[in-house]
């Protein structure tokens, strides 16, 4: 097990976790810029364990919260 996931992050320069991570995170991006959905849906639908995760993580990545990433992309539209 520990050689496939030191296989794994060798080829694709990243941990399981962390494309399973990036990729809810790409999808809660689609959701909050195209849909008016609460964040506890979008949450439950990217497969995070609450609302809360969600937040913490998307201001890890984006360096701002979901609600003001949101209204800063339909201002855009």
């Amino acid at each position: 097990m520990v050689c496939d996931l030191r296989r794994f992050r060798e080829h694709l320069r990243s941990t399981p976790h962390a494309r399973i991570l990036a990729h809810r995170l790409r999808e809660a991006d689609r959701l909050l810029t195209h849909t008016h959905l609460s964040l506890a849906t979008i949450a439950e639908r990217c497969g995070f364990n609450s609302a809360e995760y969600l937040s913490v993580a998307f201001r890890r990545a984006h360096g701002c919260p979901p609600g003001e990433f949101r209204r800063r992309r339909q201002s855009e539209r």
